[in-house]
């Protein structure tokens, strides 16, 4: 997982380590140590610039780079950029997204 300052400063040591296959960055909780806890904006210009820095640090290593993503547009972008796999939504947003899905078909609309 990259979430910190101190996971990004070590992005090189930590996928040199034998074993480690992939990193994991979830964007809104290295914006969280990017802003010094200020805020929650995975967004910001640092957050974007943090993220490709360690999707090309994977490349230099052969290793995947892995990312949350909020959205299955997001994923796709992420895509595109390089990274290799990316959760998309958390367990609560699929829930909702499912259930409201199967509502719609239950109420005679498409899904």
């Amino acid at each position: 997982m990259v979430e910190t300052r101190e996971a990004l400063a070590a992005v090189d040591d930590i996928l040199s380590t034998k074993g480690i296959d992939a990193v994991f960055v979830g964007p809104s909780d290295l914006s969280i140590a990017l802003s010094n806890g200020k805020n929650v904006n995975p967004a910001r210009g640092d957050v974007a610039d943090a993220l490709m820095h360690v999707l090309k640090r994977c490349k230099a290593h052969n290793k995947a780079a892995c990312c949350f993503a909020p959205s299955p547009e997001a994923a796709r972008d992420l895509h595109k950029k390089g990274f290799d796999l990316m959760a998309i939504g958390t367990d609560f947003g699929q829930l909702r997204s499912g259930a409201r899905a199967q509502i719609e078909v239950a109420r005679g609309k498409a899904p």
